[in-house]
């Protein structure tokens, strides 16, 4: 916690906390358990677009905002909105919220020219 001074309220919060880990670690003790970190697997198939989107989602946005629309023929625009929404979700699952609302914005374009 941060602040210029600990009030009362801070003060029991802190020693819940505290009272509480206590109690975990005497459990954890008791039954052998030791603490680890949680571990998410990595998705086996990501695209390398997609990969750039996650370590640059500027950049990547940037390269789907160059493509001129008004070329592709309507059934691959379709396509498109589809494999859009699908990452724009995928974003917001990974919590990339940045990312899902540049690729909501390319959406409602694409939708704009259909």
């Amino acid at each position: 916690m941060y602040a210029d001074h600990v009030t009362d309220s801070m003060k029991r919060a802190m020693a819940e906390v505290d009272r509480r880990r206590v109690i975990q670690e005497a459990y954890n003790k008791e039954h052998n358990i030791v603490p680890q970190g949680i571990t998410k697997a990595i998705r086996e198939r990501m695209v390398d677009e997609e990969i750039e989107a996650l370590n640059d989602p500027e950049k990547a946005v940037l390269k789907m905002s160059a493509v001129d629309f008004k070329d592709v023929p309507p059934n691959e625009r379709k396509k498109l909105v589809k494999d859009l929404e699908n990452k724009m979700r995928t974003a917001a699952e990974e919590l990339n919220f940045e990312l899902a609302a540049d690729l909501r914005d390319q959406i409602i374009d694409i939708k704009k020219n259909l």
